[in-house]
């Protein structure tokens, strides 16, 4: 890659990585314990929930099961036999009703804005485009430049098809981006095509995967890293 090399877009992945998915998801655990009369800790059903959820994804991601709710409802049904709770599938609603709630992360709004002015900005989901589209419109007017969805794609991370179905609808190559996400799984699909990465570290996690180019721990970092290849 050439020394004067500059980024023409910082690709994201949407949520965990800029919308703070995860604490909205715990509160809808609690939600749900409460109806089953349950003392379980919420943010540990949320693990386990969000374990199998990340089990069936990898799966459909390299199959034909590309539906992000069919996902979640068979992976809630899983944690319910996980801690012995005769659950209902409808209950994935709890989460559902909970996506009006999930806001970015603090910093994001005005840094998406930033990095706006340097090069353009993408994002890519396994999840339905009407979720994604309630999360960016919780976002401050930020539009992004590119949005896609797995369903549209055909195809979800971390495969390499996804990736480059991007680049693809952009008319980008591998070399002509940043990639950055907080799931490793999701940042080692980008490594795996050859795609400069960064790490965005929210919580303080041990690197379990290969090395990223830059680890950041919000996305103040990420604008720093960008405006490091425009001095």
């Amino acid at each position: 890659m050439a020394e004067n090399w500059k980024p023409k877009a910082i690709f994201y992945d949407s949520k965990k990585t800029l919308w703070d998915w995860s604490a909205v998801w715990t509160d809808a655990c609690a939600r749900l314990l409460k109806k089953y009369k349950s003392d379980i800790e919420p943010a540990e059903f949320k693990r386990v929930w969000n374990f199998y959820h990340t089990y069936f994804n990898h799966i459909g991601a390299f199959g034909s099961n590309n539906a992000f709710q069919w996902n979640q409802q068979r992976a809630l049904m899983h944690a319910f036999r996980h801690f012995n709770i005769v659950g209902d599938p409808e209950d994935v609603s709890y989460m559902e009703k909970a996506w009006k709630d999930v806001m970015p992360f603090p910093e994001v709004p005005a840094e998406l804005k930033k990095q706006q002015k340097m090069c353009k900005v993408f994002t890519f989901s396994n999840i339905e485009r009407y979720y994604l589209d309630l999360l960016i419109s919780h976002t401050d007017g930020f539009k992004p430049d590119f949005v896609g969805d797995m369903m549209t794609a055909g195809c979800s991370k971390p495969n390499p098809r996804a990736y480059y179905w991007v680049l693809e609808q952009t008319g980008l190559t591998v070399d002509d981006v940043l990639y950055c996400a907080c799931p490793q799984w999701d940042l080692q699909g980008a490594l795996a095509i050859g795609m400069k990465t960064i790490w965005l570290n929210r919580d303080d996690e041990p690197l379990t995967g290969a090395q990223p180019d830059y680890i950041v721990s919000d996305l103040t970092g990420v604008t720093k890293v960008i405006e490091s290849y425009f001095k």
